[in-house]
């Protein structure tokens, strides 16, 4: 039985899902090598993302990330449509890596699926960037270009900074209701001060079909309503990869 470190939040909602042209908002960095985690068996897997009830037997929807002005991750119900990830952890390491999406265009820089951390104004005074019990804010997931493991760092995006983290998963096996084998794929958050976030939960809600992070999913429903879910995301490879 998986013991979620996080969950999700899915906001239906979403009239229409366009995969729009060159993501030119987003940053172009250079990318510092990566510190990932798991053995050297999984390397270079790619596969597909679908969100799962957290007691594993609920099957909900698959992701899909469009790529344009308004970049963003959505939950959808056509496996046809979930984008490939890529999956490269390091196999000298236990911290969390990077998950790529790769997008074929000569004209964008690497995007991988991370979050950007919204706030509320009563927050305390350098809380902005951080998750917990006690705040409101919330990570939506979403395409990110690569920071390395720590604190949320800004970057532009449609000319505004916005404070995003990419290096936060890890993964996990796990035994589904028909005692067969899965990886999943946990997310963690860095706070400020460098400390990992405690109690971050993964929640989906029916408004936008979108994902996030949060603290306190009490807070969370305050804002965007009621009817929130306790959600993982299963990692399903293209081939049969080996497990971690």
């Amino acid at each position: 039985m998986l013991i979620p470190s996080a969950r999700f939040i899915l906001l239906l909602g979403v009239s229409s899902v366009v995969h729009a042209a060159v993501p030119a908002h987003l940053e172009s960095d250079s990318f510092a090598p990566q510190e990932h985690s798991s053995p050297c068996a999984i390397q270079n897997v790619t596969g597909i993302m679908q969100v799962l009830s957290t007691d594993l037997e609920q099957d909900i929807d698959f992701i899909s990330c469009i790529f344009g002005r308004d970049s963003e991750c959505y939950v959808i119900g056509d496996r046809s449509n979930a984008n490939r990830v890529v999956l490269n952890p390091n196999c000298d390491s236990t911290e969390p890596f990077s998950v790529e999406i790769p997008f074929e265009s000569p004209y964008s820089t690497n995007l991988f699926f991370g979050a950007a951390i919204f706030t509320f104004s009563n927050n305390p005074s350098g809380q902005a960037k951080n998750l917990s019990p006690d705040l409101y804010n919330w990570a939506k997931i979403e395409p990110t270009v690569h920071v390395p493991r720590g604190p949320a760092q800004d970057k532009r995006r449609r000319g505004l900074p916005k404070a995003i983290e990419s290096t936060i998963w890890t993964l996990q096996n796990n035994t589904d209701v028909d005692n067969s084998d899965i990886m999943t794929l946990v997310p963690s958050w860095v706070n400020s001060d460098g400390s990992v976030a405690s109690n971050v939960s993964l929640v989906f809600t029916p408004s936008e079909r979108s994902l996030s992070l949060t603290g306190n999913v009490e807070n969370l429903e305050e804002r965007f309503g009621p009817a929130s879910q306790v959600v993982t995301i299963r990692f399903i490879p293209d081939t049969n990869a080996p497990t971690v």
